[in-house]
């Protein structure tokens, strides 16, 4: 029989990028086995069938399918009818539900990053986008939808952590992430892995109940300012040790 191979991650969907990103060699009995799973998720084609496939066509799609070892780098500014909102104009609140997706692991996290950044659109009569609320979207209908684009959009969530972790770098202090004046410049994986730590512990609720000053009635229309904007507002009162 005949398969046919994907040669880069448009011809894959999003569902099978996020298979393949996290299966993992110690789930299987053997490498062979391990193997097999990933040509099955590739292709489309059962064990069974991949038994038929020839040694040549075996070499060949381990020749072709090399890109699966990188993620995605491009990525589209839209997809059907939605458009991705620029990281730089994102909301306080909707950074937090990211980071709240994030505390959970990419590997569950991802389809949710993805449709808060890609969401309907409409430019107002002052030539603005405005995207749709996040409290207007069923989450649990889109995903099934997101599953099915070309695994290509997983560069946004690429993009988007390149952002995130930027972001919070240069900001340690507001994030209670502090450095030693001779820590090295590169962190090993354990060091990584406790500032990451802190991040997750990071209490929100807590943080919008003192930018509301305990009025909790103010924290809607906090969580709908622009993120840089609160940051710098926060790191104002930080760097003049205001109360």
């Amino acid at each position: 029989m005949k398969a046919t191979i994907p040669q880069q991650w448009k011809s894959l969907s999003l569902r099978q990028l996020l298979e393949l990103k996290y299966l993992e060699p110690s789930d299987f009995d053997s490498r062979t086995d391990f193997f097999i799973q990933k040509v099955s998720i590739i292709t489309g084609i059962s064990d069974s069938e991949i038994d038929e496939l020839t040694q040549d066509e075996l070499f060949k799609f381990i020749a072709v399918t090399n890109f699966i070892n990188t993620d995605p780098k491009d990525y589209p500014e839209r997809i059907s009818f939605y458009d991705l909102k620029s990281f730089k104009d994102l909301t306080l609140g909707e950074f937090i539900d990211i980071e709240t997706y994030i505390a959970r692991g990419l590997e569950n996290a991802t389809t949710e990053i993805l449709i808060t950044l890609y969401r309907r659109s409409t430019i107002n009569e002052w030539g603005m986008r405005i995207f749709e609320p996040l409290l207007a979207i069923d989450f649990e209908k889109r995903k099934a939808e997101f599953e099915n684009f070309t695994a290509e959009i997983y560069g946004a969530v690429v993009a988007y952590m390149n952002f995130r972790n930027d972001f919070i770098n240069r900001r340690k202090a507001l994030f209670g992430i502090e450095e030693d004046e001779d820590e090295e410049e590169e962190l090993d994986e354990d060091e990584k892995d406790n500032k990451e730590e802190l991040i997750k512990k990071h209490s929100w609720k807590l943080f919008l109940y003192n930018l509301a000053k305990g009025d909790i009635t103010k924290i809607d229309a906090i969580t709908d300012l622009n993120l840089f904007l609160v940051y710098g507002m926060v790191a104002m009162k930080y760097e003049l040790k205001l109360d």
